[in-house]
């Protein structure tokens, strides 16, 4: 597999997480240079996905995003991408792209266009739950940090959505997903599946045993209350930087 050329990308890496930089050359040869955020907890490894990925990519298309999540099949990756691009309107647009790899190949089982309706929400069990259009995605990142990232940028792309208003299948914006659609990118059907999955399918991680306890009201409300405090705390940080004394410090005055 060939390597990136210089004028491509230059990748850093930073304990297991890495930050792209990517040069994209517009029509007019201008290079612009973008930033995507990476969590993964393969890092031997990432290098070489990345290029892959990057290899698929059009030239004027940027990975904003690329977190690794649990996969139901050994030997196999799986990874969340968010692509943006200028659009057809001049504006920028986003998706969400399910990238499947392994030892030979690179595959696309999933493809989401980044519409005005997208709902985000933490599905409780370390992952969280996207839906837009009548459809469910449920994904579970590797690590709370992968989660979080996650979490974060997909309410930074689902805002701009909604600023644009953007509507599905009305034939003005995310044309550019056609490129990713082509039947020799698209994974087989038992990844796609796995894409799929709903909440009633089995997850991958067995339910903790507090789940099966009954909660008192009081407590019922106070996780709840906790519940949305974390996530107002790490909506505002840089989880890059962000350290768990931080947090504690944080809900220390929350609960007095």
């Amino acid at each position: 597999m060939s390597s990136l050329s210089s004028n491509q990308s230059t990748v850093l890496h930073v304990k297991k997480t890495l930050i792209l930089t990517k040069i994209a050359t517009a029509s007019n040869h201008n290079r612009d240079r973008h930033l995507a955020r990476i969590v993964a907890g393969n890092a031997e490894n990432l290098r070489t996905h990345l290029e892959s990925m990057c290899n698929i990519l059009r030239p004027d298309d940027r990975l904003t995003l690329m977190v690794q999540l649990e996969s139901g099949f050994p030997n196999r990756f799986r990874y969340l991408v968010i692509i943006s691009c200028i659009g057809k309107q001049q504006t920028e647009e986003s998706a969400l792209l399910g990238f499947d790899v392994t030892t030979n190949e690179i595959t696309i089982g999933m493809i989401l266009p980044i519409w005005a309706d997208l709902d985000i929400s933490l599905d409780g069990d370390g992952g969280f739950k996207v839906t837009s259009c009548d459809q469910c995605y449920i994904f579970k990142p590797v690590s709370v940090q992968a989660l979080w990232t996650a979490y974060q940028s997909l309410h930074k792309v689902s805002n701009q959505a909604r600023h644009y208003n953007y509507i599905a299948n009305n034939g003005l914006t995310h044309s550019w997903l056609e490129h990713y659609r082509n039947i020799d990118l698209r994974s087989n059907q038992i990844y796609i599946n796995e894409w799929n999955q709903m909440d009633d399918i089995l997850s991958h991680r067995s339910d903790s045993p507090h789940l099966y306890q009954p909660l008192s009201s009081d407590e019922e409300s106070l996780r709840t209350r906790i519940h949305v405090k974390l996530k107002e705390i790490m909506l505002q940080v840089n989880l890059d930087e962000v350290t768990p004394k931080f947090v504690s410090y944080q809900f220390m005055f929350f609960l007095l």
